[in-house]
């Protein structure tokens, strides 16, 4: 119990003494951020079996990615490999695999997943942000959303 209020304390103590923009800029709160939001629905495949969808961060912001989900479609006899995230912050691009979950018959399609995850990603004033996803045999569609906060750089 000594051990908890101890931890209690010392977060407590932290909050007060570090300024918030320790802790980041929140939406509507200083520091001239915007909430952001993006959605693409009926993402048609490619034709290796893979699908795409990108956006641009707008030139005068950088873009602070909180959340990010989707939905595979793959035809039978195929399966989800990836759900990435792409980015490119302090000029060095990564991809950011996040984990998909079957979800079985949905929609119509008969291998469906489902993807979603509360994360911290940054990318940099204007650079694109990709979601990409592929199948180990035919991919019928994917979509994707993203949200978070712009922010001046």
């Amino acid at each position: 119990m000594k051990k908890h209020i101890y931890v209690m304390i010392l977060a407590m103590a932290v909050a007060i003494i570090l300024p918030a923009s320790t802790f980041g800029a929140r939406p509507g709160g200083e520091g001239g951020t915007e909430p952001f939001q993006w959605q693409q629905m009926n993402i048609p495949p490619n034709n290796d079996g893979s699908a795409s969808a990108v956006f641009s961060v707008p030139l005068d912001s950088r873009l602070v990615i909180e959340y990010a989900s989707g939905n595979v479609y793959c035809d039978t006899g195929a399966v989800a490999v990836n759900f990435e995230v792409w980015t490119t912050a302090g000029g060095v691009f990564a991809r950011h695999r996040l984990p998909l979950n079957p979800i079985g018959i949905s929609g119509g399609w008969e291998r469906s997943y489902i993807s979603n995850q509360s994360l911290i990603l940054n990318a940099d004033s204007g650079t694109d942000v990709t979601v990409y996803t592929a199948c180990s045999g035919t991919l019928l569609g994917m979509h994707a959303a993203i949200s978070g906060y712009l922010t001046t750089p």
